[in-house]
């Protein structure tokens, strides 16, 4: 079975739990990278955990195209994220809630 390649839309805290797993488990999961508006946050990433980052999704699905994409960044830009992912036929695990209400969903 060939690892799972997924992708990851942000490099907070939450990220880092999704890279631990992937790094646990290469046999199961391997990271086709980040998308990391900020360039000194995506060089540290870059260093910390070995994997390659981009400054937008453009970037990210010219050079991969992985399995699905997880969203894991602050709230008020997560919708945004999720819209331009979807618009793209792309999969999507949201780790961050699209909407702050239920009504918002």
């Amino acid at each position: 079975m060939n690892p799972i390649e997924f992708a990851i839309v942000g490099a907070g805290w939450r990220t880092e739990f999704f890279l631990r797993i992937a790094r646990a488990l290469p046999e199961r999961f391997r990271i086709a990278g980040l998308v990391v508006r900020d360039a000194a946050k995506g060089s540290a990433a870059e260093q910390a955990w070995g994997v390659r980052t981009w400054r937008d999704i453009d970037g990210l699905l010219k050079a991969t195209t992985p399995a699905f994409v997880i969203v894991s960044v602050p709230q008020p830009v997560a919708p945004g994220i999720i819209t331009e992912l979807a618009g793209r036929s792309v999969a999507i695990l949201t780790e961050t809630p699209p909407a702050p209400t239920l009504e918002g969903l």
